[in-house]
């Protein structure tokens, strides 16, 4: 049973950091680097996908390809921030033992990547990987956490998975990017452009564009204004060993959701909320797994910006430290109008079971 700490009252809600502004240094430096590293391994991923995930590899439920993809991201990101930001530690994902155990894996790492990363070395590959891989305590207050590709099986079944960049401070992130490669511009029009690149800096708002699309046509973005549980729409793990699919329909029930759920994988979901598509993501695991940063800390920061709310299923704030969510049990994101009732009814729903 879930022991709630409490529920979140309007006046608690000002705890959250939402579009609040804040009289931070700014990072636009940073925010450009992020958005030009995620937008190259969007790039490379796509081009992995297209050429190595077929029909085949899908039945055979073959990973190579988005082994492959994932070490290329992370070698493209990381070397992107740590040229420009030396000093800063990442925590990604990967690292690059399995490579160094495996020379033809490694030979197409760095075929596939050479139209990216011109000329780089299998040495410069193996090193590259390692600097984001680093899961040791951290001195720094000021840190990165990646994902490559967030969404494995989404990526090999040729659906949705994200490349989520974060920077941290202390516990809490200041800046975010989703590359979601696949992802509509817009979940009214399925067959539509395709490609999303959604960014956020702390009191700065967050901002959508397509992956393709300059900089300048980035626009701002904001959660839905729904407060009727009836015309919301839930967005969840599209495999139910990610999240429980049962709890979610409960939920659902108890606030009267009549659509039907958004079943994707990855950070995406907190782009759909984020961008109004979705009023809630919610997120149940067994009690012993604890959630990756990387998994998390991007999107949090681009739904909190965009005017929603992040917490866990007891209603605490979400810490994000290098080691997970440790002091955490779950993810509940809303659009701040939905918060509460989503709150009272995961309390009722989940102390019942």
């Amino acid at each position: 049973m879930l022991k709630f700490s409490h529920r979140i009252s309007p006046q608690q809600l000002r705890l959250f950091p939402l579009r609040k502004k804040m009289s931070s240094k700014s990072f636009e430096r940073e925010r450009r680097i992020a958005i030009e590293a995620v937008e190259l391994a969007c790039k490379s991923s796509i081009k992995i996908q297209s050429l190595l995930c077929t029909e085949e590899t899908i039945n055979k439920k073959d990973r190579s390809p988005v082994t492959l993809a994932d070490f290329a991201a992370q070698a493209l990101v990381v070397r992107a921030i740590s040229r420009e930001f030396p000093d800063d530690p990442i925590i990604g994902e990967e690292s690059a033992k399995q490579l160094q155990k495996n020379p033809q894996l490694l030979e197409k790492l760095q075929e596939y990547i050479s139209e990216f990363w011109p000329n780089a070395s299998t040495t410069e590959l193996i090193e590259t990987i390692n600097k984001g891989s680093s899961k040791k305590d951290i001195d720094s207050k000021r840190w990165w956490t990646l994902d490559p590709i967030d969404g494995t099986l989404g990526f090999l079944r040729k659906g949705q998975y994200a490349v989520a960049l974060a920077l941290m401070e202390g516990t809490q992130p200041v800046l975010g990017v989703l590359g979601c490669p696949s992802l509509p511009h817009s979940m009214s029009d399925l067959d539509g452009p395709k490609g999303c690149i959604f960014h956020a800096v702390r009191g700065e708002g967050s901002y959508f564009r397509g992956l393709s699309d300059d900089e300048s046509k980035a626009k701002k973005i904001h959660v839905s204004q729904v407060k009727d549980g009836q015309h919301a729409k839930l967005t969840e793990s599209f495999e139910s060993s990610h999240s429980s699919h049962e709890v979610a329909d409960q939920i659902s029930s108890h606030l009267g959701i009549k659509n039907e759920p958004i079943k994707i994988d990855s950070q995406c979901k907190y782009g759909l909320v984020a961008r109004g598509d979705a009023e809630i993501y919610f997120r149940m695991t067994n009690k012993e797994y604890v959630e990756k940063v990387w998994d998390h800390a991007a999107g949090i920061i681009v739904v909190e910006e965009a005017g929603g709310v992040v917490c866990d299923l007891k209603g605490r704030k979400i810490i994000l430290s290098y080691q997970g969510l440790v002091e955490n049990y779950g993810v509940v994101v809303t659009n701040q109008f939905l918060h509460k009732p989503i709150m009272e009814a995961i309390e009722t729903v989940v102390n019942k079971s």
